[in-house]
């Protein structure tokens, strides 16, 4: 992510809508895209509705933050820190926390902190964040209360979403938006739920897996796979498949990948690139071309519910994800296949799931 910038945005401040109680009152805003109107779902957390975006932010955040729109933007403050700032300098824009933005081009790439949110038939909608402290330091209750709110940005902007019916449409392709776009921007930081999903292709819901090793600069052993990451600008593949080190995931990353498995396999979802196509249950098998399992032997040093790692004896590591019903099939349980055990493992080289582990035994 860029380095944010709070200072580069331009906010003219044309209303203001208050978090407080049950509801957010939105004052009296032109009708154009930033028109906020809010409710509350299950949970209680607040819905704020633009015409074509939505964001939730936490009912922790009643009263202690304030939107103010314009034309094509809305911005989000600590409500306790711009009064502050207000009061004692004149700056109405202090305990800035982030705003949503719309562009028809892709003008705001230049900005020093931006995160794209997604793609409509008339423009982009992103995320500008600040890169200095924006929460008032002379008032210690005022300050913590923006830090806070302000640990918790990543996650409320994680819920962005784009309505349904102004999405760009896609089709079953695996190109969304722009160069610069990933396919779900905050995999790293947030969870991806089953809402995220629903509306994807298999080819999609696969480019996403590989989507986070991308961010890690891995290559791609399939040329379709590497091409779509090449035109992407974030994208630096520095990194061979061979010698990538699983264990630069982090928990989330993990999570999300292996969710993203289940949910394939659970729906009978199946992706199909050059050269590779999916079964229901994850294995690959030839299309006509080269079959894209592979065979490793190593001994198994991390193993968790849904995935182990395994070093090779040249000391390279590779992780794999399996489902547990058919690594029983196999004849493992999670107790079997434990740190310390050797085996060899024919794996799908798209999803880096196992699909055969055999020659085990224990190392002495």
């Amino acid at each position: 992510m860029r380095k944010r910038s709070f200072k580069a945005l331009s906010l003219a401040l044309l209303s203001a809508c208050m978090l407080a109680g049950a509801s957010i009152t939105a004052g009296a805003v032109p009708e154009n895209l930033f028109s906020c109107s809010t409710s509350r779902d299950a949970e209680n957390d607040i819905l704020v509705d633009f015409k074509e975006v939505q964001i939730t932010l936490p009912s922790s955040w009643a009263g202690k933050c304030q939107v103010s729109t314009a034309t094509d933007s809305a911005s989000f403050f600590h409500i306790q820190s711009r009064k502050l700032w207000t009061a004692s300098l004149g700056y109405e824009n202090g305990g800035f926390l982030f705003s949503i933005n719309f562009s028809e081009n892709m003008d705001f790439t230049d900005l020093p902190s931006y995160q794209l949110i997604g793609e409509t038939a008339a423009g982009y909608y992103y995320v500008c964040f600040a890169t200095d402290m924006q929460g008032y330091t002379d008032d210690a209750d005022a300050l913590n209360e923006f830090r806070t709110l302000s640990d918790g940005v990543n996650q409320v902007v994680s819920t962005i979403r784009i309505k349904d019916e102004y999405k760009k449409s896609t089709g079953n392709d695996i190109s969304i938006g722009s160069a610069s776009d990933y396919i779900f921007p905050y995999s790293s930081e947030a969870a991806i739920s089953t809402s995220d999903l629903t509306s994807l292709s298999g080819n999609q819901i696969q480019m996403a897996i590989n989507e986070i090793y991308a961010r890690h600069h891995r290559k791609f052993v399939l040329q379709e796979v590497q091409d779509y990451f090449n035109g992407k600008s974030w994208y630096s593949g520095t990194i061979e498949a061979a010698d990538f080190d699983p264990t630069v995931l982090n928990q989330c990353e993990n999570e999300n990948i292996a969710f993203m498995v289940k949910y394939m396999k659970d729906n009978g979802i199946t992706y199909s690139f050059s050269g590779t196509q999916s079964s229901t249950s994850g294995n690959s098998s030839s299309t006509g071309t080269t079959s894209e399992t592979i065979g490793v032997y190593g001994t198994v040093i991390t193993k968790a519910s849904t995935y182990f790692r395994l070093q090779q004896p040249d000391g390279n590591v590779i992780q794999f994800w399996f489902d547990p019903a058919k690594l029983a099939a196999m004849g493992d349980t999670a107790e079997t296949l434990q740190p310390g055990v050797t085996a060899s493992v024919i794996y799908d080289t798209a999803s880096y799931e196992a699909v055969d582990v055999t020659d085990r035994k224990s190392v002495v």
